[in-house]
């Protein structure tokens, strides 16, 4: 899978990713699960935005978003985190650390 790196956003693509992140969030904050969050409508929609939406997710990973680790993987074919790794701040520094050396933060 090659990257296509976005160096700008659309404007109407993020306005639509930032709708589609409240409506998921809103309708799965309290599921406490994560097959109701990663079932919902709203996550496959952004999904299907392809690596577009990539510096958008990254920069909300960034300001301590949501549950991003999925769709990255699916959206850059990467995973730059060891499989016994279960620390959530690690994750998260790790998937960071891959986007700024790949160019999307």
């Amino acid at each position: 899978m090659v990257l296509q790196r976005a160096i700008e956003v659309d404007p109407e693509l993020e306005r639509r990713f930032d709708e589609l992140v409240a409506q998921w969030i809103n309708e799965t904050g309290g599921d406490s699960s994560g097959l109701k969050m990663f079932a919902h409508p709203a996550y496959h929609e952004i999904l299907d935005m392809g690596q577009d939406v990539l510096p958008l997710i990254f920069r909300h990973l960034e300001g301590g978003g949501y549950h991003w680790y999925g769709a990255l993987a699916k959206l850059t074919a990467a995973d730059p985190v060891p499989d016994d790794m279960y620390d959530r701040a690690r994750v998260r520094d790790l998937w960071l650390a891959w986007g700024r050396e790949h160019g999307w933060l």
